[in-house]
């Protein structure tokens, strides 16, 4: 799990160890890069916008080049008002876009 928003890296923290899961939290970019060299992880959860808006666009591309069959979700709040809009691609249905209304 990476995302530099301390309370959402929490909650999903306590939701996957209530779950019997181990978690690696990293809370930026460069540690998250350093964790993975040191741990294989069985799936990666990467906030779209870290320390650059498209941080987690960049790590699980890293991840993927460093394991190519890692399965990885990517979570975001991302609206137009940040200059990131997936609406477009969610109509075209783009694999693995799947937005979502809370």
């Amino acid at each position: 799990m990476s995302t530099t928003t301390s309370d959402i890296l929490e909650q999903y923290s306590l939701m996957l160890k209530a779950d019997g899961y181990k978690r690696r939290p990293s809370s930026s970019m460069a540690e998250a890069e350093e964790t993975i060299l040191t741990v294989r992880p069985d799936l990666a959860i990467l906030d779209l916008m870290m320390d650059e808006k498209d941080a987690g666009f960049v790590l699980c591309n890293n991840f993927k080049r460093m394991y190519a069959g890692l399965p990885v979700i990517i979570v975001s709040n991302v609206t137009p008002i940040t200059g990131l809009d997936f609406r477009r691609a969610a109509r075209r249905s783009i694999r693995g876009c799947v937005p979502m209304r809370c």
